[in-house]
């Protein structure tokens, strides 16, 4: 039996520098997605660390592999385009799904992203109607995956 996306245990790794929106995001997700295990990384370096398992993040029972990556573009250290193009570039990370969650939205930025393979693009802050939005993408792209109860 299948159950319908907000009863998922989604692993979802948020990629932004602010802690403001962050919370707010955080918040948002939880309430949409109730059985969601929400993390946070600041910025395109440490999610690269991350999802590499590279320092602090090198034990993998501790920080997984999510089912999907929230990413800010505009991050220091590295930014979410420059982190998007080395994650493609990763086998075992090619078909990781992303969602831009940015309030930049130039044509170059969006295109460049779809060019990679984003599931869709999100306008910060996040609210009810981008939660609503992204159940729409994920259950449009299958992620994650068929879920039995």
């Amino acid at each position: 039996m299948s159950t319908s996306i907000e009863h998922t245990q989604l692993r979802i790794l948020i990629a932004d520098d602010s802690d403001d929106d962050v919370t707010r995001t955080r918040s948002v997700l939880y309430e949409c997605f109730p059985s969601s295990s929400v993390r946070w990384v600041k910025d395109g370096e440490e999610l690269l660390d991350y999802l590499l398992n590279r320092k602090v993040y090198k034990d993998t029972i501790h920080h997984p592999l999510p089912h999907l990556v929230l990413l800010d573009l505009n991050m220091p250290r590295r930014s979410g385009i420059e982190a998007l193009n080395i994650i493609r570039a990763e086998k075992r990370l090619r078909d990781l799904p992303v969602v831009i969650l940015s309030g930049a939205r130039t044509v170059y930025s969006m295109k460049h992203a779809h060019d990679l393979g984003i599931l869709g693009f999100l306008r910060k802050p996040f609210g009810p109607d981008e939660a609503s939005d992204l159940r729409r993408i994920l259950t449009e792209s299958g992620v994650p995956g068929p879920v039995s109860l």
